[in-house]
């Protein structure tokens, strides 16, 4: 799967005569698990004033980011490749090179935000008193510069998109590329996480040894599980990110310098596709499983989706209740109005035979 997004864009590849199920088969459920996951994200961070903290508007952020992933980047990639819609080679030609191009950009987003939880725990741990000056437009401002920077880089590869004839310069400006964003993406963003995690792990070591009176103490000790949690939130999000884009990077690079024979990447190139995609989905997962306040407002959303839908329940049941009932007392006041008509008929029948027998005994 790889080698269609990160091949070189002047090696036309002819369009599948047919659509191909079984690939369709394999993405099409991870993209709806991104959506609906990264749905739950948003839905709970809207829904919860509590939650919208500079440090979570960073993660609000990286979620939107994931849900395209979902919504765009596979429905795209499953269009282009694995199925004979588009049939006009130059449109399909612009669209694989837009696909490879929004790969990208969601890989460079995806590092950056990390990069920036990574900074805003960093300053909260080793630099407290700056920490407080990072506002939420502090943060917007900067969640702003960083989808900017990630949009202008990702779409650079669309300013040597027309010169597909000339395969030297061509294959130089995407290898360039690619050797680009694997410093500047990959390799200088993640070391600043590892010396953030050092510098906030000696830190933590540092005060875990810190003593006191037993309620400093334990109000310290919270404190620094609290923050342990965090920082495992963090490195988690760092390991799979090393684990899932190092080798979508290198495969990009190998790719992109003519790596020979390419069916040997066949197998890893698909293996590490889906592993990307399903980073889309791990990420917000470790929001709800290692983030207590995200936890606690997912818990409440879903008890008060849950009341909402059984008072829903209770009142389509008492109104369907009040109907039977409205009915019944319906049908019951119809019989109790028949009867009484057949007792006032009868009453009626009774008096004419009277009249009329007094009118035949008087003529007699």
């Amino acid at each position: 799967m790889i080698n269609e997004t990160s091949r070189p864009a002047n090696q036309t590849i002819p369009g599948p005569t047919k659509t191909n199920v079984t690939a369709i088969a394999e993405l099409a459920p991870i993209a709806l698990i991104i959506v609906i996951v990264n749905m739950l994200v948003f839905v709970v961070f809207l829904k919860t004033k509590k939650l919208r903290t500079p440090a979570n508007y960073v993660l609000f952020s990286l979620a939107i980011n994931d849900f395209l992933t979902g919504a765009l980047n596979i429905p795209l990639f499953i269009i282009v490749v694995f199925t004979p819609v588009i049939t006009t080679p130059t449109v399909r030609f612009h669209l694989g090179f837009l696909v490879a191009v929004v790969h990208t950009l969601t890989a460079i987003l995806s590092v950056y935000h990390i990069a920036i939880a990574t900074l805003e725990k960093y300053l909260s741990i080793i630099w407290p008193i700056t920490h407080r000056l990072v506002h939420k437009s502090t943060v917007t401002k900067v969640l702003i510069m960083v989808w900017l920077l990630s949009i202008v880089i990702g779409f650079i590869p669309f300013t040597w998109v027309n010169k597909i004839h000339d395969t030297v310069l061509f294959t130089k400006c995407t290898m360039a590329y690619v050797i680009f964003c694997f410093v500047v993406v990959f390799f200088l963003p993640y070391s600043f996480m590892l010396f953030a995690f050092f510098k906030i792990f000696r830190a933590i070591s540092r005060g875990a040894g810190q003593s006191g009176n037993n309620g400093s103490r334990k109000s310290h000790a919270k404190k620094l599980a609290r923050e342990r949690k965090c920082i495992v939130l963090f490195v988690t999000m760092a390991t799979l990110f090393a684990i899932c884009w190092l080798p979508w990077f290198s495969l990009m690079l190998l790719y992109a310098i003519k790596f020979e024979p390419k069916a040997n990447l066949l197998v890893p190139s698909h293996a590490f596709t889906l592993v990307r995609y399903t980073t889309s989905v791990i990420n917000p997962l470790l929001y709800s499983l290692l983030r207590p306040d995200f936890y606690a407002a997912l818990k409440k959303v879903m008890k008060r989706t849950g009341l909402s839908i059984t008072a829903i329940c209770a009142s389509c049941q008492q109104r369907r209740q009040n109907n039977h009932a409205s009915r019944a007392n319906h049908v019951c006041s119809s019989a109790t109005e028949q009867l009484q008509a057949l007792s006032n008929e009868r009453e009626e029948l009774t008096g004419n035979d009277d009249v009329t027998y007094t009118v035949q005994t008087s003529t007699c």
